[in-house]
């Protein structure tokens, strides 16, 4: 069964008129780091890969007409073996790796596992820190890494060469742990963007789980999902992007659904069902929530997953508003859709209800 509960509804407020909601895009961005696939089977004879993309919004222009010069200038990409976590504000506790395979343009990299299982090795350099790092993050119910700490523990009444070997042994416990239980890596990016000529930076994040191959264990992939009005498809993880025009200060309803495939059942919560969530993202108009997830219940109390979304009126409305829908799971799973919203102009705004848009061919768009 979906795991239904009842959230309270976050409704932010603010008084400085500077303010404006995480769902409208009025400075860079990233809004999120998709890792296909975000759970990579691993082992270190078959170690696989990720491709991670960076997804960065740039503003439009605003309700005055206004418009930022914005230009990406330059992405860096680096991998922690070992994060602390958004608590510390994912520091690494030893130094990050670069990862070199990028794509500017596509604004991706690629991590090849068989650097994973180098690191896995090299680790052992650096022994003492990762056992510190292990003994801050060890899970009481966590029996292989707590015997092989209680093993490294008990190093500490030795000497010289007796010390050496004892660590050593105790660390070769820990990497068949390691390799059992898997590894979830963070991987940190580092945008640079020129605004009006005065260059920024921004910064993302992405843990990806590296787990080997177990039976009845299924690796998690993103899930699919296509976002509609009025039962029409405006864009799709399958790549189906077309054109939504919207008569200038009407409201309008968007309604995502995931593919049948695309809720999966979680093995690290007692066989349940993923929970997924969806962020929305545009850059002008303004949506009724800034998120939607398999916890909102309607008026009837069935699942209402779907959103609003009000254009500004004709004299602020932009040409093209670029509009992103996000999905999120709870192993780590990302997928986005993005589409352009234009204005209708058409008499017959005048006399449609709010909910009144249309569904163009992408090879309409000017």
């Amino acid at each position: 069964m979906w795991r239904i509960a009842l959230i309270a509804v976050l409704f932010v407020a603010a008084c400085a008129p500077e303010f404006s909601p995480s769902s409208f895009v009025d400075k860079p961005r990233i809004l999120g780091i998709v890792a296909n696939p975000p759970e990579v089977p691993f082992t270190q004879e078959n170690p696989g890969s990720v491709t991670l993309h960076v997804v960065v919004a740039m503003p439009g222009p605003d309700e005055t007409g206004n418009l930022q010069q914005t230009a990406l200038k330059d992405l860096e990409w680096a991998v922690c073996p070992m994060s602390l976590g958004a608590e510390a504000t994912f520091a690494c506790a030893v130094p990050e790796i670069p990862v070199l395979d990028t794509d500017f343009e596509a604004r991706t990299a690629t991590f090849d596992g068989q650097v994973l299982s180098t690191m896995i090795d090299f680790l052992a350099d650096s022994a003492a820190e990762y056992m510190e790092f292990i003994r801050g993050t060890i899970e009481q119910d966590d029996e292989c890494n707590n015997s092989a700490l209680a093993a490294w523990d008990k190093c500490s009444q030795y000497e010289a060469a007796q010390l050496k070997t004892c660590q050593d042994d105790a660390f070769a416990m820990f990497k068949v742990c390691l390799l059992e239980k898997g590894l979830e890596l963070m991987f940190h990016v580092t945008i640079t963007v020129e605004i009006d000529g005065q260059e920024l930076k921004r910064e993302g994040y992405k843990r990806v789980a590296f787990r080997a191959p177990k039976e009845g264990r299924v690796p998690n992939k993103n899930p699919g999902f296509e976002v509609l009005y009025d039962g029409q498809t405006v864009a799709s993880t399958d790549a189906v992007s077309n054109i939504l025009a919207v008569c200038p200060g009407k409201r309008i309803k968007l309604a995502p659904r995931l593919f049948d495939d695309a809720i999966e059942f979680n093995p690290d919560a007692g066989g349940d069902e993923e929970f997924v969530f969806f962020s929305w993202v545009a850059t002008s108009g303004r949506f009724r929530s800034i998120k939607t997830s398999m916890a909102s219940i309607g008026e009837d109390g069935a699942l209402e997953i779907s959103n609003e979304w009000t254009a500004w009126e004709l004299e602020a409305m932009p040409e093209q508003t670029t509009m992103w829908v996000f999905a999120r799971d709870d192993r780590l799973g990302v997928a986005f859709v993005t589409f352009p919203v234009v204005p209708l102009i058409d008499p017959v705004c005048d006399v449609a209800g709010p909910n009144y848009a249309v569904v163009r061919d992408a090879g309409e768009l000017p």
